[in-house]
């Protein structure tokens, strides 16, 4: 939302001022308690010009690609917000307290699935493949598909040991099932020796209203069907470069009511 000019206290941090801006504003953001499901991601100032990113917290648990960002201006003693943008998922419902599989199951259903898909159908032998590849755990996180799926991410790294080309992937396995849901590579491939990027990424949609939209999509993903898939933002972290969805039994993508401004 741009062309706002609400008045902000001045006196606090710009993340406090941000927060209470959004606080003061429900009817129009749809976020009840923004000091109590939102955190600080970071804090940018350039010149009059401050830049709030703030995270979106289930239960104390972070959502995937919820963020809301508030900007403002401070000259003369007085701050005022001049946009907002971002998404914040208002119908989650996740049970947080069930207790997960355990994480080193979680861990080694990750790097399977990343094995698998760097070449599918193609056997790997064992010896090989015992090393090329080690998960590390990132901790539960919610993924804001329909009402919420509680989730474990699952940072993947290693060598391809049949390219020889280093992996590093972010994946997103249920965690209660351990059933991979979100595969997110950060490193570019090469193809033909050139940088190869996922799909490109759609253009800029209109605003939609608030508390019935979806996460802003910045890029696009492949399920294992070959249907392509809209993918939301995953906050401060690089944009991907290449993403791999599994299915689950509810359709592929991320869905769910959100407030999104711009």
């Amino acid at each position: 939302m741009d062309d706002v000019a609400d008045p902000v206290d001045a006196t606090v941090a710009p993340d406090k001022a941000a927060k209470a801006h959004l606080a003061g504003h429900k009817d129009r953001y749809k976020i009840g308690d923004p000091a109590g499901t939102l955190t600080t991601a970071s804090v940018e100032t350039e010149g009059e010009r401050e830049t709030v990113r703030l995270d979106q917290r289930y239960k104390g648990l972070p959502v995937f690609g919820a963020q809301y960002v508030v900007r403002t201006e401070k000259a003369a003693g007085k701050r005022t917000v001049t946009g907002t943008s971002g998404s914040y998922f208002t119908n989650l419902d996740v049970d947080t307290t069930v207790t997960p599989i355990p994480t080193a199951v979680a861990v080694s259903r990750a790097v399977e699935e990343v094995r698998r898909s760097l070449h599918p159908g193609t056997a790997v032998v064992a010896s090989a493949a015992a090393a090329d590849l080690a998960g590390t755990d990132q901790g539960l996180l919610v993924m804001p598909t329909g009402t919420g799926v509680l989730a474990r991410q699952v940072l993947v790294q290693g060598t391809d040991v049949v390219t020889g080309q280093p992996v590093l992937r972010d994946v997103y396995v249920g965690a209660t099932n351990g059933v991979p849901l979100l595969s997110v590579s950060r490193i570019k491939s090469l193809i033909a020796g050139r940088p190869a990027t996922a799909a490109a990424p759609q253009a800029a949609a209109k605003p939609l209203a608030a508390g019935t939209g979806t996460a802003p999509v910045v890029g696009q993903g492949t399920t294992l069907h070959g249907a392509t898939v809209s993918l939301p933002s995953p906050g401060p972290t690089p944009a991907p470069t290449s993403c791999r969805i599994r299915p689950t039994r509810s359709p592929p993508g991320m869905r769910g009511a959100a407030t999104t401004t711009s």
